[in-house]
């Protein structure tokens, strides 16, 4: 039964551990989320290698909480491969503070397409700091953004909701990131600095680089 701050700090900084996550390391959990579970697991765990397994975190589901995924695998260099599809569960909410910031932030290793729906059926308001820095710097990843990758009907952002969420991304390709056919920032037109500031910086590839406005990039 998931609880509170479980797996919070769990292997943060042992840059001394090799070779891959073992299958199902966390598998057997099932429930809903708890606060600042998987917060930071693996943080700075750069001697780790191999994919990321499927069903590392078990069968969750429900409204995330602050805090959960922030950093879990920051910093991760060595990991290669695909993320995982699902990775994350049956997400329903994304409107508490940092739950993915910054959760891969750092993987140059890894490779391939962002999932479809790897951040759930979502809808109402971001929370702040959310997506911050969550695949920041990860030069790896390649193909397009899935279209409503951050939900199907979200109506509010908060601050930092996306500040650098792909910055440094530059092999990224296709249109930058949209919900139900429409680019965000054509969803949000007046977003400051603030909210969504360098969300794409650096992350040329993509085909309407040239027109995102400059908040975002």
């Amino acid at each position: 039964q998931p609880t509170h701050n479980m797996f919070f700090d769990t292997f943060a900084n042992c840059s001394g551990l090799t070779g891959p996550i073992p299958n199902n390391l966390f598998g057997n959990l099932y429930g809903q989320y708890r606060s600042h579970m998987f917060l930071a697991s693996f943080y700075n765990c750069s001697g780790l290698t191999g994919q990321i397994p499927d069903n590392l975190f078990g069968d969750l589901y429900g409204p995330v909480y602050d805090y959960m995924f922030r950093e879990t695998f920051a910093n991760c260099s060595g990991l290669t491969g695909q993320i995982p599809d699902n990775l994350f569960g049956a997400i329903t909410d994304v409107s508490k503070t940092s739950v993915f910031q910054a959760t891969f932030s750092g993987c140059s290793g890894l490779t391939g397409s962002i999932p479809n729906g790897l951040f759930g059926n979502s809808s109402g308001t971001i929370g702040s700091a959310t997506f911050d820095r969550t695949f920041a710097n990860c030069s790896g990843l390649t193909g397009f953004i899935p279209e409503n990758l951050f939900g199907y009907s979200l109506e509010k952002i908060s601050n930092y909701s996306f500040r650098q969420t792909f910055a440094g991304c530059k092999n990224l390709t296709g249109p930058s990131a949209k919900i139900n056919g429409k680019y965000l920032y054509e969803i949000w037109p007046d977003a400051t600095t603030t909210q969504v500031g360098i969300m794409y910086r650096g992350a040329t590839g993509l085909t309407d680089y040239a027109d995102i406005p400059t908040p975002w990039k």
